[in-house]
């Protein structure tokens, strides 16, 4: 027991007596928003750090709308930096969204982030996360796989620009095959799109 007319149980609970209206008011507080658990490479699925221009997924709780949004090209060709009442920054820098969830929001690291930590937040319907720190590396490369998990064979695309490379359809000594990777840092040409990245082997 407190003193005027306050109670904490064992639970962490608060109670205060209302004596004007002869009841007990359990205190709550107020709705902070969603948190983020996590952020990891949108291609790996890996935690780490993140990279200017790096496609990634934010994990977390109350980050969007109950059922997926997924962004369009705008008229200008290029993704917005809001969808369906969600906006991601990083730094205070907002972020490309390319799709928003209430458990997951994808979006694309601003290239004007710098430092050795970004600061990551995620806003929904007007209520914020907390802050949530990611170390900041030149280059954090990633490549997107074939099961959209991370793991095992690569997505990659054979020379001849139609067929996916794998056991069936496997590239000659020689020929060009195209991968799908973000993550590869400050570029020329500043670009919300996912750069192809050709081996010769």
């Amino acid at each position: 027991n407190m003193p005027f007319g306050v109670t904490i149980d064992t639970a962490g609970d608060i109670y205060v007596a209302d004596s004007a209206n002869d009841s007990i008011r359990l205190l709550q507080p107020s709705s902070t928003g969603g948190s983020i658990s996590s952020v990891t490479n949108a291609a790996s699925n890996l935690s780490g750090p993140i990279a200017p221009g790096e496609s990634v997924i934010v994990y977390g709780s109350g980050l969007g709308p109950a059922q997926i949004a997924q962004a369009h090209v705008g008229d200008n060709g290029t993704f917005g930096t809001q969808l369906a009442g969600t906006t991601v920054s990083f730094n205070g820098i907002p972020a490309t969204v390319i799709y928003a969830w209430a458990p997951q929001v994808s979006a694309v690291v601003p290239y004007g982030i710098t430092g050795a930590i970004a600061q990551v937040t995620v806003s929904y319907s007007g209520q914020t996360t907390a802050t949530f720190s990611v170390p900041i590396a030149s280059s954090a490369p990633g490549i997107f796989s074939l099961d959209s998990t991370g793991q095992g064979q690569a997505a990659a695309i054979n020379q001849d620009g139609i067929t996916i490379n794998g056991a069936a359809n496997p590239a000659k000594i020689g020929d060009i095959i195209s991968l799908y990777a973000t993550g590869e840092g400050q570029t020329d040409r500043k670009s919300t799109r996912l750069n192809s990245s050709h081996a010769n082997i």
